[in-house]
């Protein structure tokens, strides 16, 4: 009787916040929400992350059986996730550690107002609309790290949930599996904690799009104010991503979503109704939309130019056209793949991660229907129109006048896969949510057409992964035989339209990348390392003090965790005055003024200073620490290696007086 009135109580109250051509809750949808609220807040009370700042403990050589290393609950921290670990982690601690707490301008990070193009908590009013941020300015940085991380998960999840709720009219279970398809998809997975924001971004994408359906077409104010406000927050999050190669295709996507969901259900009449207080509500979000807008440019626009300025990033701009095909289906065979175990042609598995594709199959569907009944889904139309849109982006190319109206030109190839990679899921969740069209009832009836259609594709398959054989050298022939025999499976439920398809689906999308990010707890690999803790100190006794590193970037990006200025590692926007106190005839501007990781290695000669490009987004300064120079910099401490001596550097005098995981701090002698 409990558990009858339990739902009953929980259906009375989705009942209260549905919309019958919108969202309808039942009682699984609420309790739902409230065991992801419930699961949200306890994680962050237990500061649990997916971190892979473990990975410090690495580059110190630490012992792995420290406590440091036991805050690893699951999994295995990812080296390729130095941006994550190496970068925005150490950036995010600087931030904290400043006086006052999060400025918009932070030196050690990047010339102007770095912190604010890297989407790190800063002491803004546009950080009221960053959901994801606001626990700095609430807990101790643990928590709130913590809440930062699972505000991915349980955002990305819920978004995409009401989104799929709605495309599908409120089926429940296909939503839940659509929700954890785009979850554990190898792309989403290893990109999850890229400096783009990438589940938060996605998540502000559905959600746009649920809270503008509700402006258009919610019948109550009470509910048209609501899906303002959020929309107003999601919308401002969303911009504030910087990172068109992900933004331009899902805001296309989002586009033509809207208008066939509009064009599907609803009619002129439904916005007609409370006309007057749509305009209004939708007048009050343009007016704070735009405020908002104007205050981050005037804040940010002088950083921007200096970025634009870059030799890179710069004005990055394309044409188009690029894609491989046989690339572009790749993430079938991307099942197989791990951080050390990918083609090496793919760069690194971040880059070779994909979607699983299989919009093909539904595009013959929709013709095929359409012929015989001159009828077709809306929905589908929008997707088809998308994919047509993006097919000429991936394989043709636009002209560049073209490109560059349409934004199109700040977006690699490579990276527009999120859009065609969601969208696919999309329709697939669509097409299970409608009736059996007559072409499955057909086939269903008939096993040795689903056999045939079996081999069909078990051919399909085999051709793909002897295409990339054939470009890259990789696969085995077991290993193309078990993911053509998998995917052909797979698509004949999917023709067949048997929901058995999700069955199969959900393992090979979770055994393979629910492993890729680790389960931690807390930050102690940073903040109970013996260096940090030096650093500190000195930080305390000596605000605002400068240092230079002269080992490696990384170990002066992690300094920077510290709260110390630290000339080198990485610089999100060039200081290019600095440099030139280095450089004063301006020899050395190509390599130096770029986004980079900048490392400093000893020149034996005192006078002399060079430059060398690693790669396109690194470079090494050869200085003498000793060197007038390097004085003028302003430096107060510089950090070498333990393989150097003080009578190796007279101007230097060393203040610890044992060596600090190899490393010596020196300040210079008065």
């Amino acid at each position: 009787m409990r558990l009858k009135r339990f739902k009953e109580n929980l259906s009375q109250f989705g009942s209260r916040i549905s919309n019958k051509k919108l969202l309808v809750f039942d009682y699984r949808s609420v309790l739902l929400f409230m065991i992801c609220i419930v699961t949200f807040f306890v994680l962050v009370a237990f500061k649990i992350n997916y971190s892979s700042i473990k990975c410090w403990d690495d580059v110190f050589s630490k012992d792995p059986n420290n406590a440091a290393h036991r805050e690893i609950i699951f999994g295995t921290s990812k080296s390729i996730r130095s941006d994550e670990y190496d970068v925005i982690t150490p950036a995010m601690l600087s931030q904290a550690k400043q006086d006052p707490r999060f400025p918009a301008e932070n030196k050690t990070i990047g010339v102007g107002k770095a912190p604010l193009l890297m989407s790190l908590p800063v002491n803004d009013v546009s950080t009221i609309f960053r959901p994801q941020n606001l626990g700095f300015f609430v807990f101790d940085f643990e928590t709130a790290f913590s809440f930062y991380w699972n505000f991915k998960v349980f955002s990305l999840f819920l978004g995409m949930f009401l989104l799929l709720m709605l495309l599908t009219r409120n089926n429940f279970w296909l939503s839940i599996f659509g929700s954890l398809w785009v979850f554990f998809s190898a792309f989403i997975q290893w990109w999850f904690s890229t400096p783009a924001m990438l589940p938060e971004m996605i998540a502000s994408f559905a959600i746009l799009i649920v809270s503008a359906a509700y402006i258009f077409f919610a019948k109550t104010k009470r509910g048209i104010a609501l899906a303002g406000i959020v929309w107003l927050i999601s919308s401002i999050n969303f911009i504030l991503f910087f990172y068109p190669p992900f933004q331009i295709p899902l805001i296309y996507l989002a586009i033509f979503l809207f208008a066939a969901f509009a064009i599907r259900n609803f009619s002129a009449d439904d916005i007609k109704n409370r006309l007057a207080f749509r305009i209004l509500c939708v007048a009050a979000i343009a007016a704070i939309f735009c405020f908002v807008a104007l205050h981050v440019y005037h804040e940010i626009k002088d950083t921007v130019t200096l970025v634009r300025s870059t030799v890179y990033p710069g004005i990055r701009s394309t044409n188009g056209g690029t894609m491989d095909p046989i690339v572009f289906f790749s993430g079938f065979y991307g099942i197989l793949f791990t951080e050390k175990y990918f083609p090496p042609g793919m760069i690194n598995v971040c880059e070779a991660s994909n979607f699983l594709l299989f919009f093909p199959i539904l595009l013959l569907f929709v013709v095929f229907d359409f012929w015989k009944k001159r009828k077709i889904n809306p929905l589908f139309v929008g997707l088809l129109a998308y994919f047509v849109l993006m097919g000429s982006w991936f394989f043709v190319g636009f002209l560049p006048d073209l490109a560059k109206i349409s934004l199109f030109s700040t977006v690699p190839p490579g990276r527009a896969i999120i859009g065609t990679g969601l969208a696919s899921i999309i329709w697939v969740i669509i097409f299970f949510s409608e009736k059996k069209q007559e072409t499955s009832r057909k086939i269903a009836k008939k096993p040795l057409i689903i056999s045939l259609v079996f081999v069909i594709f078990v051919l399909l398959f085999v051709l793909l992964g002897y295409s990339l054989n054939l470009k890259y050298g990789f696969f085995t022939i077991p290993q193309t035989i078990f993911v053509s025999v998998i995917f052909a499976a797979m698509c004949a439920l999917l023709v067949y339209k048997n929901k058995y398809f999700f069955l199969l689906l959900l393992p090979v999308l979770i055994i393979p990348n629910f492993p890729v990010n680790p389960i931690a707890h807390g930050i102690s690999s940073i903040e109970e390392n013996d260096l940090m803790k030096f650093a500190e100190e000195i930080n305390h006794k000596q605000k605002n003090s400068t240092w230079i590193v002269y080992k490696s970037a990384a170990y002066a990006n992690f300094l920077k965790a510290s709260g110390v200025n630290v000339m080198n590692g990485v610089h999100y926007s060039p200081d290019l005055q600095t440099n030139k106190l280095l450089d004063p005839r301006g020899d050395y501007t190509q390599i130096y003024n770029r986004y980079a990781h900048i490392d400093f290695e000893n020149a034996d000669n005192a006078d002399e200073i060079n430059f060398r490009l690693d790669s396109v987004d690194a470079y090494t300064v050869y200085a003498n620490p000793c060197s007038d120079r390097v004085k003028s910099l302003g430096i107060d401490y510089v950090v070498l290696p333990q393989k150097f001596l003080s009578s190796d550097f007279p101007c230097l005098k060393t203040i610890n007086k044992k060596p600090i995981d190899g490393l010596n701090i020196y300040r210079y002698q008065n």
